[in-house]
């Protein structure tokens, strides 16, 4: 009798240890999935918040901008106020060092509605670090069009520049939320948000560059935008935008694109 008390006892310890187990598992399961759809939560709800900041854009008349006003920022300094800067750079980057940069800077100044700024290229000589070549070209802007404020000898130079175009004009900066490999972050003390990761070739905006700038077709893109919002879609706000490309054996492809408020960004 007491042998089978006893074994009924342990049959007993082993289904409340099967139990048990059975219910942290579940627990586990329910606990993890529930972290994990609230990630996936907040991703998408970011990514909308993201999609009404980009769907301002493309601003394809840089002269709209005298009537935009930008992200308050009380760090600004308060002689340069009322005023867009736009900037974009095509870099290109082997073992660490810069070899080549072209770089277009306006100044939006919506006090006087002229917009001002350079054309600078940059070459650096592998084989002479001292060997660096740096021009600058003036440049102005007048009914949408850049034009020279002095004259340029290099007709193929020439034409690359008046012919330059800044993604917020042309790009589609929303289909950039379209990839499933993008990760998004925001502090909503700050309104500082960053956004990372991998586009496709088929993204619009990769194209449009790879063909700008013939960089390879099978080369690899990785995004990563930053910027200063409350994620609402107010107005236009401060952000920094790049474009990582890479392909096996090859330099490292970098275009930035920046639009800021009031102040020069920093670099």
């Amino acid at each position: 009798m007491k042998y089978f008390e006893k074994r009924w006892e342990c049959m007993k310890a082993h289904k409340i240890f099967w139990l048990n187990l059975a219910a942290i598992i579940i627990i586990s399961i329910v606990v993890s999935g529930g972290m994990f759809l609230a990630m996936k939560w907040e991703q998408i709800h970011l990514k909308d918040g993201l999609k009404k900041v980009l769907s301002t854009y493309p601003i394809k008349n840089l002269e709209t901008l005298y009537e935009i006003d930008g992200h308050d920022n009380p760090h600004y300094e308060n002689n340069d106020q009322d005023t867009w800067y736009i900037e974009s750079s095509y870099s290109v980057v082997g073992s660490d060092e810069l070899l080549k940069e072209d770089r277009m800077l306006l100044k939006v100044d919506k006090n006087t509605h002229k917009i001002t700024g350079e054309y600078d290229t940059t070459t650096n000589d592998r084989k002479d670090a001292t060997d660096s070549t740096y021009k600058s070209y003036p440049v102005k802007v007048v009914n949408n069009k850049i034009v020279f404020t002095k004259d340029v000898k290099d007709p193929a130079l020439k034409q690359k520049i008046e012919n330059n175009q800044f993604l917020i004009q042309s790009g589609d900066l929303t289909s950039i939320l379209n990839s499933n490999d993008l990760k998004v972050t925001h502090d909503p003390t700050t309104d500082y948000y960053n956004l990372s990761g991998k586009l496709s070739n088929d993204n619009p905006n990769v194209k449009q560059l790879k063909r700008r700038y013939n960089i390879p077709s099978n080369a690899s893109t990785k995004v990563e935008l930053k910027g200063m919002s409350d994620l609402k879609g107010n107005n236009h706000q401060d952000q920094k935008l790049y474009f990582y490309f890479s392909s096996p054996g090859k330099n490292q492809i970098i275009y930035k694109e920046s639009l800021t408020y009031n102040k020069l960004s920093e670099h």
